[in-house]
């Protein structure tokens, strides 16, 4: 069997073939050119790093690396159907790569390991439909500007160093699949307040586990105003209420219909807002971002207000979600911003 280190050298030399030829072919306009140019310095990077076994710092570089050669398979370029199948094939790769390093940090899980992580398994450990309990702090004003700067660079560092924790992958990727699957429908409501699609799937997940017979501020049913923090929602129209109806008021009762830093930071704050900050005081990532992920181990609430250290969150966190679309392809995502 290949040694990490090597698999690391085989994916270096064949996307560095393949990003060269796009990178000196002709008629290549400039941004896409400065695309290849990231791409080739993550590539370079990802190499140099062979000889580091820290999870955190593998997860940077793949992460990266994976990020840029999606960002450049996504646009059109003149290059060779050859070329291209090269690229996805080291984005698989460095996928397979991080998962492996995964495998590595969580040993005590490989037993239930697929063989193939990317199937999605018929009897993936999916979760019950219940909403998750407030961490506190849940409502406090937000200002329509960027996420805290004592705040930002936790987040993005953290995003970059996310690896999905090998026994949760199917489940995550059951997730993933139902985010995609359901869209157009989050794409309807958010299109009109600004607020991404993916943003309102992840809340979707987390609140009513993927239902739309509930409300998207708590997940209480929709055929009567929301009972619980926040309750009394929505405070116009009569119940039952239409999913969409329901979701806009959730958002902007948040005033996400306010908020213009669609950031990975800015996400990640909203998010981790919309539960509530209560995590903080008790030293625990919160599950509601970071369920499945290394980062989360234990530690969440198991009824408003109520902390338990020994409870596990069985949830796929927000940002573990948004890390996996990332990955997948299906979000792209810059350092500013993530469409």
């Amino acid at each position: 069997m290949s040694t990490f280190n090597e698999d690391i050298g085989r994916v270096y030399a064949e996307a560095l073939d393949r990003l060269s030829r796009m990178l000196h072919a002709p008629g290549i306009p400039h941004a896409e050119r400065m695309r290849i140019h990231t791409a080739l310095r993550r590539l370079h990077r990802a190499y140099a790093h062979t000889g580091i076994t820290s999870l955190a710092e593998r997860a940077v570089t793949l992460n990266a690396l994976a990020e840029s050669l999606h960002s450049v398979l996504g646009r059109p370029l003149a290059a060779t159907p050859l070329d291209a199948l090269v690229l996805r094939q080291a984005v698989e790769d460095a996928r397979l790569l991080l998962l492996r390093a995964a495998r590595e940090e969580f040993p005590d899980t490989a037993a239930a390991l697929l063989d193939d992580p990317d199937r999605i398994a018929d009897d993936a450990e999916v979760p019950a439909a219940l909403p998750s309990a407030s961490a506190n702090e849940q409502h406090s004003p937000r200002p329509s500007s960027l996420a805290p700067a004592d705040k930002r660079m936790e987040y993005e560092t953290m995003f970059a160093q996310c690896v999905l924790r090998p026994d949760k992958l199917a489940t995550v990727n059951w997730y993933a699949a139902n985010v995609c699957k359901h869209r157009e429908r989050y794409a309807a409501v958010g299109g009109a307040l600004n607020v991404p699609w993916w943003f309102i799937g992840a809340v979707h997940a987390l609140e009513s586990g993927f239902s739309f017979s509930g409300h998207l501020h708590n997940g209480d049913p929709l055929t009567a105003r929301t009972r619980r923090v926040p309750s009394g929602r929505p405070l116009q129209g009569e119940p039952p209420f239409s999913w969409e109806v329901s979701a806009a008021d959730a958002l902007r009762y948040q005033t996400l219909d306010r908020w213009d830093d669609w950031s990975v930071s800015g996400a990640l704050f909203q998010w981790e807002a919309y539960n509530g900050f209560g995590y903080r005081k008790h030293r625990v990532p919160s599950p509601y971002l970071w369920s499945f992920s290394n980062h989360y181990t234990q530690g969440r609430y198991v009824r408003d207000h109520v902390f338990d250290a020994d409870a596990v969150s069985n949830q796929c966190g927000a940002a573990t979600l948004l890390r996996a679309l990332v990955n997948q392809g299906v979000v792209g995502m810059t350092r500013a911003n993530v469409n």
